[in-house]
C-alpha cells in the first residue's frame, strides 16, 4: 500500500483522540475475539496500515483474563510482528521495550503519536535494538478500555480490501462470524479450527465422566491391553476422500488422550489412532 492511501487511513483515524478522552468502557463479545483471531491469521501484513491493524487485534486479545489468554499463545504473534516492522522498516514506526518491566511499546507518529504497549512473558522474543531506543509513554490502560471500538475502526479501513476467492475482507469477517456463531469452529491448542457440523454426526454421544471413571478403573488395573468397549470411538469415514486428524501418544497417558479423543467423538472430528497395544511409552 502507498503512503498516499496510509494517510488517507491515519486521516480517517482522527476519532482516535476523542475515543481516548471518552471515560466508557467498551466490553467485548466473543466475536469480537474470534474476529480478532481471524485477522491475525488471515490478513497479510505488508505496510504500515497492516501493522496498526495487526496491533489493534493484539491489542483485542490482550484484554482477555491471564489464564484464557494463555491459551490463545499470543507470543507466536508477536513474533510475527517485530518481524513485520523490521522488514517494512518505516521511518513512521518506532519502538521501544522497557527492560525491567518486559513491555513493548509500538508508536504511531501520523496516527497523533499513537502507541500501543504489550507485555511479552520473555525478553528473548524482543529484539535487542529495540532495548536501545529512545522510551515511549505508558497508557495501555487507555487502549485496553476501548479495545473492541478501536479494533473495529482500525479493520474497517480494510474492509474493501480482496481476500481469498474475490471476498472483501469485511464480507469474509462478517461470513466467518455467522459459521462461528453457528457453532462451526472449535476453540483448540491456540486456534480456532473450522468444522462442517452439519455433515459431522456422530450416531450416539459418549458420556465423558461414565467413560472416565470406566478408564481410571482400567489404569487402576494396570491393563496392558484395553478393552474394546474402552476404546475411543471414531466416525466411518473414506481415508481417501475425507480429512481426518492422525493422533500419536504415550501409553502412560491414555486417560488423558482417550478422554480428548471422546471430546473429538462428540464434536464430529474424524481421527484415526492405534487402537491396538497403546503405542508406546515416549
Amino acid at each position: 500500500m502507498n503512503v498516499i492511501k496510509e494517510k488517507e487511513f491515519y486521516t480517517g483515524m482522527q476519532k482516535l483522540a476523542e475515543l481516548m478522552n471518552d471515560t466508557k468502557t467498551d466490553h467485548p463479545t466473543q466475536e469480537d475475539y474470534f474476529m480478532a483471531w481471524y485477522t491475525l491469521n488471515n490478513t497479510p501484513i505488508k505496510s504500515g496500515l497492516d501493522i496498526f491493524v495487526f496491533c489493534a487485534a493484539l491489542n483485542l486479545l490482550n484484554t482477555l483474563e491471564e489464564e484464557t489468554k494463555k491459551q490463545y499463545c499470543l507470543d507466536r504473534y508477536f513474533t510475527i510482528l517485530y518481524n513485520a516492522i523490521e522488514q517494512i522498516n518505516s521511518p513512521l514506526i518506532s519502538t521501544y521495550a522497557n527492560n525491567e518491566e518486559r513491555f513493548v511499546f509500538i508508536r504511531f507518529y501520523d496516527v497523533f503519536n499513537f502507541s500501543f504497549s504489550f507485555k511479552t512473558t520473555s525478553k528473548d522474543l524482543v529484539p535487542k535494538q529495540y532495548f536501545n531506543n529512545p522510551p515511549i509513554p505508558f497508557d495501555s490502560i487507555r487502549k485496553k478500555r476501548i479495545a473492541p471500538t478501536l479494533f473495529k475502526m482500525a479493520i474497517q479501513k480494510l474492509a474493501k480490501r480482496k481476500t481469498v476467492g474475490g471476498k472483501s475482507l469485511e464480507q469474509l469477517l462478517k461470513d466467518e462470524v455467522e459459521l462461528f456463531k453457528s457453532g462451526s469452529y472449535t476453540f483448540i491448542n491456540g486456534n480456532y479450527d473450522k468444522i462442517d457440523i452439519k455433515s459431522l454426526t456422530p450416531k450416539d454421544q459418549i458420556d465423558i465422566e461414565e467413560y472416565k471413571k470406566r478408564l481410571l478403573e482400567i489404569k487402576e488395573q494396570n491393563l496392558a491391553e484395553i478393552p474394546l468397549d474402552a476404546r475411543p470411538k471414531t466416525l466411518d469415514f473414506d481415508f481417501d476422500k475425507e480429512p481426518y486428524v492422525i493422533i500419536s501418544y504415550s501409553r502412560k497417558d491414555f486417560v488423558e488422550v482417550y478422554l480428548f479423543l471422546a471430546s473429538l467423538y462428540n464434536q464430529g472430528y474424524r481421527f484415526w489412532y492405534d487402537n491396538g497395544m497403546l503405542g508406546t511409552d515416549k
